[in-house]
């Protein structure tokens, strides 16, 4: 690959020991680039010594000059500098040496390569002399920046981790997991776990010491290996992340996840009344049942179903032959006229039908009524809402700060 280094230019002799060009020759002695480019002020010492460097390096490599024009602007000279890199990058591998020039280009330039993910940076270091380095006995220092840019995407995958953007942040980070292993790994878990693929949620734990994470695995094993999908903790963590949706603003998805969880509710509450919902060939668990009492418009929608052999229970229908028995679901969404209103709402958004918003504030309160019909239906909810919990973030990183 070509090799490419670009480098700031100052303003002549620094002293009667040093000298500003004698000093970058030497850095370019040294790395043997295939291109140089000059990257100099307009001032007329600037130049001129950008000219001298070009005339002491034709034996070494192919060079060109491009000019700082606000050297003194730091944020104006940052844009230059980043433009420049990004599209020497597109020829091979950029090496920056950004020691000469203002104090404003020196950091620009360095801002700029974080920018553009520039990796390789050198600088010009040796003995001093009234505190410039000695022409001659110049020596190159190396650092690698690919921790510092890894640095800056592990904070904005944190954030993206928070935000509900866990896709994202892996794929943010995955170039950088060799650094940053704990938080690739965190990123992957919350992708998964998110999307009730806890297998491979659990997997992303790997292996990860630290009592976070140690809980986590825990929780996820138990998720995995619940007996089916109609389970308390299923529901419980699913309503984790209606909660997330909620805390995001993303008000249609927690509202779709509501409405699944009511479904999921009534369905749990079936299946400890023998009747599988997932697994009817005929209806006779439901019209046979001797602690319901079903009306004569629900059976003959049963009637109607099974003559179709379509043994599909939704929403409604679960929870009207869960009508006689004062389910605190019934009472609270499908004959409470205002709440049933705001959970049918979720048919005209994205999820269902059309393209509807709804306010946050309302799915808010929808939640609190779900968690509130929980605790009274299953006393155990609040004990397994204590354990069954996404992982804290930060404790899981902890090592890698």
């Amino acid at each position: 690959m070509k090799k490419i280094y670009i480098c700031t230019v100052g303003t002549g002799t620094a002293g009667k020991h040093s000298n500003v060009a004698e000093g970058i020759m030497a850095a370019v002695r040294f790395a043997q680039p295939d291109f140089l480019l000059l990257l100099p002020s307009t001032s007329e010492d600037s130049v001129a010594v950008a000219q001298l460097i070009e005339e002491g390096v034709v034996n070494i490599c192919r060079s060109e000059v491009m000019y700082l024009k606000n050297h003194d602007d730091l944020e104006s000279c940052r844009k230059t500098i980043a433009e420049i890199l990004y599209s020497q990058k597109k020829y091979g591998a950029v090496y920056l040496n950004p020691t000469s020039g203002t104090k404003q280009m020196t950091t620009a330039a360095v801002l700029a390569a974080l920018d553009a993910e520039i990796e390789n940076i050198e600088y010009i270091t040796g003995p001093r002399k009234d505190g410039v380095i000695i022409t001659g006995k110049e020596q190159i220092s190396t650092l690698n920046a690919r921790k510092f840019i890894a640095e800056k995407y592990k904070f904005q995958v944190m954030e993206l981790i928070r935000a509900n953007s866990a896709g994202a942040a892996v794929r943010l980070i995955k170039p950088y997991s060799d650094i940053f292993p704990e938080t690739a790994g965190a990123a992957e878990m919350f992708y998964f776990w998110r999307r009730s693929d806890y297998n491979n949620a659990l997997k992303s734990a790997g292996d990860f010491t630290g009592s976070e994470w140690k809980k986590s695995r825990k929780i996820l094993a138990e998720l995995r290996n619940a007996e089916s999908s109609i389970n308390l903790i299923i529901i419980i963590d699913i309503l984790n992340y209606a909660e997330l949706c909620i805390k995001c603003g993303d008000a249609e998805e927690a509202l779709a996840v509501l409405y699944r969880l009511v479904e999921m509710s009534a369905k749990l509450r079936l299946k400890e009344m023998a009747i599988d919902c997932d697994n009817l060939n005929n209806f006779a668990a439901v019209t046979g049942n001797p602690s319901l009492c079903i009306s004569q418009s629900v059976r003959t929608q049963l009637q109607a179903m099974e003559n179709h052999r379509n043994y599909h229970l939704g929403l409604r229908l679960s929870l009207e032959i869960l009508k006689s028995t004062d389910f605190a679901f019934c009472r609270n969404f499908l004959l409470n006229k205002k709440n049933w209103g705001i959970l049918q709402k979720r048919n005209r958004t994205r999820y269902g039908h059309g393209f509807e918003y709804v306010k946050i504030d309302e799915i808010n309160n929808l939640y609190n009524i779900f968690c509130s019909c929980l605790e009274d239906e299953w006393a155990e909810s609040g004990t397994l809402r204590q354990k069954i919990k996404y992982p804290n973030l930060e404790l899981l990183i902890e090592n890698e700060k």
